[in-house]
């Protein structure tokens, strides 16, 4: 498994807000880093076995993505947790 790190070498946080379109957005929060075996409150990582990397939740619709690279083309840290 793949430590992700934004294109300026930082590595993802819990808690973090990604901007995952180009800077059109969606923005999300990560919510699950599953190689560190970090999770926010009311997330449990078993309930994502075959989660590849971090789980983030769109910040206004609520909805889950999963990520399993950062694509430094598309994707910027938004806001540090």
């Amino acid at each position: 498994m793949n430590i992700l790190r934004y294109p300026n070498g930082e590595d993802v946080r819990l808690g973090d807000i990604i901007d995952i379109g180009e800077g059109n957005g969606p923005r999300v929060r990560v919510v699950i880093i599953k190689y560190l075996g970090q999770a926010a409150e009311g997330f449990d990582i078993c309930d994502w076995p075959t989660l590849d990397g971090i789980l983030c939740q769109e910040v206004k619709s609520g909805g889950l993505l999963e990520l399993s690279e950062i694509d430094p083309n598309e994707d910027s840290l938004v806001q540090r947790a």
